[in-house]
């Protein structure tokens, strides 16, 4: 353990209990030692250090000792990005924060509860992991990568790039984070990557790659007996299906789902209509009218689908064009980009056929729709 940060626990331990150094060395260590300890300029035996930490009550300091191992747990859970598991450990083991650990336990618990990075002068007592972690509160992940090249690492920069939709960046990312993270063994990690591979070649609209993705994701989350994953995986690639204008392929999915979400009717509505299934078409709206409590948007989109349903002419309506400009905005401003991406087609259409040509372009080159 850093010698500096030692001899800054004492001193800050000795200054909180107001003890003067001639009472906290005595029977320990000349004053003149204890002096060159809390300056960090101390080479000698270490006995004389631990000695001084247990009398502050810092304990953990002795090699091998239980609250090493209690961190070091601790971090194994952090970099599998066990973070549910590792927040109860920390709640469970309070004792680490009271000992010479207690910086480990500060930086962690920052981490999961989104809390600030510690100060800046803390920094130079720190190690290389500890470093990392105090780089990750700064939102700096690529920085922390660099510092400790953990796959966790890896996988927050992906995320970030996604967000951004920086895509091709993302994608590099997601596959480090993959690479890294079958060296660690950490499983979870590869199935997280793995997963959010193929959701970035579905925005990338690279199905091949998108399967490709997704098959191994499935596997390991059927390793792991993740069904939650795979699920979801599954009704991610026939969303995107859609998108792709695979709409048999979608549909099939969609068609075979036992109790379908408000969201999943919705989608075999539009498919239906996309394939011209008449009365596929008509039950799925009569079940999306005849379900209650449909949200604000949910509504509104329904009442599209009900509108392209009864007439042939609703281009024409200047309802539907009302209420398809409220559903863009709503979508737009409060739900995610997927969610918007499988309404935009149609919505483009409302838009070229009122001749506003340079809206749609712009939405088709935000969106890199075809």
């Amino acid at each position: 353990m850093n010698n500096r940060y030692l001899g800054y626990l004492i001193q800050k331990g000795r200054q909180q209990k107001r003890l003067q150094r001639k009472h906290l060395c005595e029977g320990i260590c000349d004053f003149s030692i204890l002096k060159k300890v809390e300056t960090g300029k101390f080479q000698g035996d270490e006995s004389i250090v631990f000695r001084l930490l247990n009398r502050l009550g810092i304990p953990g300091a002795e090699e091998d000792s239980e609250l090493f191992h209690m961190t070091e747990y601790a971090y194994s859970l952090f970099f599998i990005y066990s973070f549910p598991e590792l927040s109860g450990y920390l709640s469970e083991h309070p004792q680490i924060k009271d000992s010479v650990f207690a910086m480990d336990y500060e930086l962690l618990w920052n981490v999961l509860h989104q809390g600030k990075p510690l100060p800046e002068e803390m920094e130079s007592f720190m190690d290389k992991r500890q470093l990392s972690a105090q780089f990750l509160l700064k939102n700096n992940p690529e920085a922390a990568a660099q510092e400790y090249p953990a796959a966790l690492y890896h996988y927050f920069s992906a995320q970030n790039a996604y967000r951004a939709h920086h895509y091709e960046k993302a994608e590099k990312h997601f596959a480090e984070t993959y690479s890294v993270a079958s060296l660690e063994g950490s499983i979870v990690l590869m199935l997280r990557a793995k997963t959010a591979l193929g959701k970035t070649y579905a925005r990338l609209l690279d199905a091949e790659k998108m399967k490709a993705s997704y098959d191994v994701a499935k596997r390991i989350a059927g390793a792991l007996k993740d069904e939650k994953t795979a699920g979801w995986i599954s009704y991610h690639e026939a969303s995107v299906q859609i998108e792709l204008g695979n709409y048999v392929e979608a549909y099939r999915y969609f068609r075979n789902l036992n109790n379908p979400s408000v969201t999943e009717i919705y989608k075999m509505a539009v498919l239906a209509e996309k394939m011209n299934r008449k009365e596929d078409w008509k039950e799925a709206l009569e079940r999306l009218e005849n379900t209650a409590h449909l949200s604000p948007t949910q509504k509104l989109l329904t009442a599209c689908l009900r509108f392209r349903y009864d007439d042939p002419d609703y281009l024409k309506d200047r309802e539907y064009s009302k209420t398809m400009e409220e559903c863009y905005e709503r979508l737009r401003k409060h739900y995610p980009r997927e969610y918007l991406l499988s309404f935009l087609p149609d919505y483009l259409d409302l838009l070229d056929h009122t001749n506003r040509k340079k809206e749609a372009d712009l939405l088709r080159s935000h969106y890199s729709m075809r």
